[in-house]
């Protein structure tokens, strides 16, 4: 989970994320999938939400556009995906997330 909100500083919770990104397993995936998203969807500040699949290199994500709608993909082997964090912006590609993980 990422903020840029520097008011939101609680140690064990963070009200105001712009990036969550999610490690399925095989018993979370389908709540991941779809309460998690049902419930995140609703955080104003969120601009991105990935579900990285543990069993296999595949990333699938939601975003918003610059219309603030949620656009769902799914991470290409040669894609960078750049998110947004306030005036933050982090590129993201297969490789950074699967970096010294076997799948």
């Amino acid at each position: 989970m990422l903020t840029c909100d520097p008011d939101d500083d609680h140690p064990n919770y963070k009200t105001h994320p712009c990036i969550i990104i999610e490690v399925l397993s095989p018993s979370t995936a389908n709540t991941d999938r779809r309460e998690k998203w049902h419930a995140y969807r609703s955080i104003e500040n969120l601009n991105a939400y990935l579900m990285v699949d543990a069993d296999q290199r595949r990333v699938d994500y939601c975003i918003r556009d610059e219309q603030r709608q949620w656009v769902r993909g799914c991470l290409e082997a040669d894609e960078v995906l750049t998110l947004n964090c306030g005036q933050l912006k982090v590129p993201l590609c297969l490789d950074d997330l699967y970096e010294d993980v076997a799948v």
